[in-house]
């Protein structure tokens, strides 16, 4: 078995530079809207593994709090002194190693492709962590990456039907160089025996990448958890 810390360190230590944000990731904020969650200034959002911050951004644009943690300590300075947040809100650990220690309780924990990169042993324990840093009734949304599916065209059809037809499903990243792990839902699943958190609702997350005669695609999944 590859060592996942060992090489999550060396892949992100390469991507450890100052980042403008993107387009935040509207599935987010549809399946929150839709499972009533309420964007008010009263709320605190906490996300591990924020990246760029774009997310973090829109959330602070609906009047929420915001509190960030990442590996990429340059990405998180950077992120804090241009935005002018307050930079005890943000922080950069190895979720391989540690966990910080906070006396914050949180509306919202987010988590998005994240867990592609941690071991199971190391994801229920940042399970217990969300789980002893919700509000009662606060949600929990964590995605990660299902499988990556090929298609190689028919010149002779042009359809693009996503089914075991056209595509197969191979266990390979498109970038050979990222140590991401391909996750099972139930295996996930597992790790929230020791929480308060039950399962809420779920969206898959399509991205596609397409060349002249061939197609790749990814399958994401979101997953929304809800302390009770």
């Amino acid at each position: 078995m590859k060592n996942i810390e060992k090489e999550s360190i060396n892949w992100w230590n390469k991507k450890n530079i100052p980042t403008d944000p993107l387009c935040p990731n509207l599935n987010i904020f549809r399946l929150l809207k839709i499972n009533n969650f309420k964007f008010n200034s009263k709320k605190k959002v906490f996300d591990i593994g924020f990246g760029n911050g774009e997310n973090l951004l829109e959330f602070k644009k609906r009047g929420l709090s915001i509190f960030g943690l990442d590996y990429r300590d340059k990405l998180v300075k950077y992120f804090v002194n241009k935005n002018k947040l307050n930079k005890k809100n943000f922080f950069f650990f190895n979720l391989n190693r540690n966990i910080p220690t906070l006396k914050d309780k949180f509306n919202l924990i987010l988590m998005c492709d994240v867990l592609s990169y941690i071991d199971y042993k190391n994801q229920k324990k940042i399970f217990e962590w969300v789980d002893k840093h919700l509000n009662k009734n606060g949600f929990f949304l964590f995605s990660y990456t299902q499988n990556d599916l090929f298609l190689k065209k028919n010149k002779n059809n042009d359809n693009w039907e996503i089914s075991k037809k056209f595509y197969k499903i191979k266990k390979s990243n498109f970038d050979k160089k990222n140590p991401m792990k391909f996750l099972k839902f139930k295996n996930i699943m597992s790790g929230f025996k020791k929480t308060k958190l039950n399962f809420l609702a779920s969206h898959f997350d399509i991205s596609t990448y397409s060349k002249k005669n061939s197609s790749k695609i990814r399958i994401g999944r979101f997953v929304l958890m809800q302390k009770k």
